[in-house]
């Protein structure tokens, strides 16, 4: 289905390319000055407690268990004379069970009495000790008898961020290992694997909350309360679990805190389950994921602006979701991806873009205000006025004039540019602005040399293209000119002394207009000067100009006494145009002012003209619009019909044209086989216009032309609107009238071809009549015609055959399907019966060369009967039906009556 509505475009598509990307450019920009504060770590950090909460609890390794030391036992220890004794008891008890290891996470860089028993006792265990730094950095060792005994040593340095979680160790200060890694790499059969410096943070992945690992008081095991199972193969990690001692925050335990030996038994536990978290993309440079956030969202930017703002937000919801499920789907697999710094820079992205998209709209929209502004009261090719603010210009004149006694004489010039002799139409229609502006120039030159003692300053109409708003509020003091239409002109010469004056700068203005020279600077077409300038001079040269004056009053050059004529600005120009046709049916004269004085009728026929001239151009500019949007959609020829159906009535119902179909009945049916598309004028003063009037007057102007294409795409549009109604079993053709002026056309074909071919219409349900008197004005082009539209499959009909030049002796040569009996001869059949003779003798002779015959003008049953005896093959006439409009004829086909 073809759709009217206008969607929403966003104004950053129609930007240059570096436009579209900016918005996501600055929203890196601002994601590495949020990341420079701080506030995206804090971010990552919430996003990194949530995926724990989300993902819940783990099971902690089975081997990791805890013996922990109370505050009474610390106390104790402190006070003691022999404070390792309770370590060498504890060792002595735990050997039996053999564990993996014994991680003793209590510092012994003192001297105590009894270091030899320990160290004697460690001899039968398994032990690692930790290493540590004073304030002063300095290195503490355990002293040297317990630490050869040790089987690995690491440090107990750990990091809290700055919400106090643990979240990560260093594997490696120096040369020594963490000793929660230490431990790893000594009970595993194959090392953690970590970079060479081993200064990359070793991400912990917290099982879950440290209640739930296996934990014993030191005085249970010491006691032998702990049954030796539970330490057999184990890896026993000793030392402080006091709350408040060296407090460690996790995402399990924040109230109360876990203590530094879960840190151990956290880093190992990940070692043997095989669990640990791998921070992807550690290994990069800040500065390439910088660069990676740069492109990433120079690629969103550029894609956001394509869409709508509600489209934008459902991207961005979308690709926000598809992260988040990709970095919590990572996390299950134990990789941790940075969550927070690609969906801010998602939503920086959104906002930047739509702030950019606000901004460019309004910016987009003060221009296209102006624009319109502009477009609403100036010519866009010259630069001129349009009609609109000449009208303006001249109510305005007027206006002032009425408030005085003795207004000022001053005049209105229709200008028409007669472009019929151009013999390179193409060249001209490329260089169309340049010959505008040649035109205009050449007017205000003209008016600037006959006004050259005018007190008057001048105004360059020119300059009121580049500042409307003001120019709109001031009228100038001298003249203006304006462009009307493609060939028209009309200057507004605020102030003649006498009406000789008018005839002075109107012949100036055709003699100006008659010079060829071209300068350079009028150029902007890229094509080559001389060549361009060659174009133009010869367009220049094969134009004429006819011009119309209206004065304002009646004035006599001898009695300075002038009285207003007009009251209204339409009239004036009106009569000014009128003047202009005087001036084109004058022989060897280019001008003429308006004679109040004309013959009634003469003005009534030249009103009529000019009547019917706005009116053809006010259809066919119409219809070309709507054309237009037809072509622009690029819909199916489905798709066309539907569009036919939506808007050929609406097309014909805001002209002044309308179109009347009359039903062509076929005789050995009875049914409606047809429709002749006749042309009625509804003149929006004068009323329903008779086609005896009106179109004598087209043929006469050469505006049957225009009038004729228009009739014929109209009709073009009604048969597949028909065709698209009754999809199944509708065999109507369409008659159209052809006159003798299209006949020499020679892009006549190509056009109905294009036409039909745009409609998606069957050329054999087309066809064109011609009257017999046309054909013969230009025998041998309008047969040649004739004979190519034959070819191409249009059907072809002789109008009024028996009243025009044609015999019927050399019928056989014309290339046509079907003769129409003129009504005249029905007409007589009342009253004779030679007519009726006639009658039969053209249908036997069209039925031996194989044409069809119609019948036209039919009144009466009795004729219809008559005609059905004759073996008439189609009729047409009031008795059957009067010419009905489009809707009227649509609900008679879906009647389908039966005469």
């Amino acid at each position: 289905m073809l759709n009217r509505q206008n969607h929403p475009i966003n104004p950053l598509t129609s930007t240059p390319g570096w436009q579209r990307w900016i918005g996501g450019a600055f929203a890196a920009l601002v994601l590495m000055g949020l990341e420079g504060i701080g506030l995206v770590k804090q971010l990552e950090q919430l996003a990194y407690r949530g995926l724990f909460q989300l993902r819940g609890e783990e099971s902690w390794h089975s081997q990791v268990v805890i013996v922990g030391i109370d505050e009474t036992t610390l106390k104790n220890r402190q006070n003691s004379d022999s404070p390792r004794q309770i370590y060498t008891t504890l060792l002595e008890r735990l050997a039996p069970s053999q564990p993996r290891m014994v991680v003793l996470d209590i510092l012994m860089h003192d001297r105590s009495p009894d270091d030899l028993q320990l160290a004697q006792a460690m001899r039968q265990v398994p032990v690692a000790l930790p290493v540590s730094w004073d304030k002063q950095g300095n290195q503490k060792d355990p002293i040297p008898e317990l630490a050869a005994e040790a089987v690995v040593m690491g440090h107990v340095v750990s990091r809290q961020d700055s919400d106090g979680l643990t979240r990560i160790v260093v594997p490696q200060l120096g040369q020594i290992p963490a000793l929660g890694v230490a431990v790893a790499n000594e009970v595993m059969d194959r090392p953690l694997e970590l970079d060479r410096q081993g200064s990359e943070p070793l991400w912990i992945n917290w099982p879950g909350s440290v209640n739930h690992l296996p934990q014993y008081e030191l005085f249970e095991a010491i006691e032998g309360r702990v049954p030796i199972k539970e330490f057999r193969n184990k890896i026993v990690i000793v030392g402080a679990n006091v709350t408040g001692f060296n407090p460690v925050l996790t995402p399990f335990d924040i109230n109360p805190p876990a203590s530094g030996i879960y840190v151990h038994a956290a880093v190992v536990s990940n070692a043997l389950s095989n669990n640990g978290l791998q921070q992807v993309g550690a290994f990069l440079h800040p500065v390439w994921i910088n660069l990676l956030y740069f492109a990433g969202a120079i690629g969103l930017s550029a894609t956001l602006v394509f869409w709508s703002f509600r489209n934008q937000i459902i991207v961005v919801l979308g690709l926000g979701g598809v992260w988040l499920s990709i970095g919590y789907s990572a996390f299950h697999f134990y990789y941790l991806l940075p969550v927070v710094s690609p969906l801010v820079l998602l939503g920086l992205t959104l906002l930047l873009v739509t702030l950019q998209d606000r901004l460019k709209m309004k910016a987009m929209l003060v221009e296209q205000e102006k624009q319109l502004f502009e477009s609403a009261f100036y010519d866009l090719a010259t630069g001129l006025p349009n009609y609109a603010l000449f009208m303006d210009r001249l109510e305005g004149v007027l206006s002032r004039t009425r408030e005085q006694s003795q207004p000022p004489l001053f005049a209105v010039f229709f200008i028409y540019i007669d472009r019929s002799k151009v013999v390179n139409p193409d060249s001209g229609h490329r260089l169309s602005n340049e010959l505008q502006v040649a035109i205009s120039s050449r007017i205000e030159e003209a008016l600037k040399r006959s006004m050259a003692h005018s007190p008057h300053p001048l105004l360059s109409p020119h300059s009121a293209h580049f500042s409307p708003r003001s120019e709109i509020s001031s009228v100038p003091t001298q003249f203006t000119i304006a462009r009307l239409d493609t060939d028209t002109f009309a200057v507004l010469v605020h102030a003649l002394s006498y009406s000789s004056q008018a005839i002075d700068v109107a012949q100036t203005i055709y003699q100006t207009l008659s010079h060829t020279s071209v300068s350079e600077g009028l150029f902007t077409n890229p094509i080559e000067p001389d060549e361009a300038i060659g174009l133009l001079e010869e367009n220049l040269s094969a134009m004429t100009a006819f011009i119309g004056v209206a004065l304002s009053a009646v004035h006599s050059d001898f009695e300075q006494v002038s009285v207003n004529i007009y009251s209204q600005a339409e009239s004036m120009l009106r009569d000014a145009e009128i003047a202009m046709y005087q001036a084109k049916v004058k022989e060897g004269n280019h001008y003429a002012i308006f004679d109040q004085n004309l013959h009634h009728a003469e003005i009534q026929r030249l009103e009529l003209e000019l009547d019917l001239r706005r009116a053809i151009n006010r259809a066919r500019r119409q219809q070309e619009n709507w054309s237009g949007s037809i072509n622009n959609s690029n819909c199916s020829p489905a798709h066309f019909s539907y569009a036919s159906e939506q808007w050929g009535s609406e097309l014909e119902a805001q002209s002044d044209f309308r179109l009347y179909y009359q039903p062509i009945v076929c005789f050995s049916t009875g049914r409606i086989s047809g429709f002749e598309a006749l042309v009625r004028w509804y003149h929006p003063t004068r009323g329903m216009v008779s086609p005896v009037d009106f179109i004598p007057l087209a043929e006469e102007t050469g505006l049957i032309m225009a009038l004729g294409d228009w009739i014929l795409k109209t009709a073009c549009y009604q048969l597949r609107e028909w065709q698209n109604k009754f999809p199944h079993g509708l065999e109507v053709t369409m008659v159209v009238n052809l006159s003798s002026l299209q006949l020499h056309n020679p892009q006549l074909v190509s056009q109905i071809q294009t036409l039909l071919d745009e409609m998606d219409l069957d050329h054999r349900y087309l066809k064109l009549e011609i009257t017999e008197s046309g054909l013969m004005e230009n025998e041998d082009i309008a047969l040649d015609l004739l004979k190519t539209l034959r070819e191409a499959g249009i059907q072809l009909s002789i109008d009024d055959f028996g009243t025009g030049y044609s015999s019927l002796a050399r019928l056989h040569n014309l290339p046509v399907n079907t003769l129409k009996i003129d009504k005249s001869f029905l007409e007589r059949t009342a009253l004779d019966h030679e007519s009726w003779e006639i009658i039969e003798t053209i249908i036997i002779l069209a039925h031996k060369l194989g044409l069809t015959v119609v019948a036209e003008g039919i009144e009466t049953g009795d004729q219809f009967e008559l005609l059905q005896r004759l073996s008439c093959d189609y009729g047409q006439g009031y008795w059957l039906s009067r010419p009905i409009d489009a809707s009227g004829a649509t609900a008679l086909l879906a009647k389908n009556p039966q005469w």
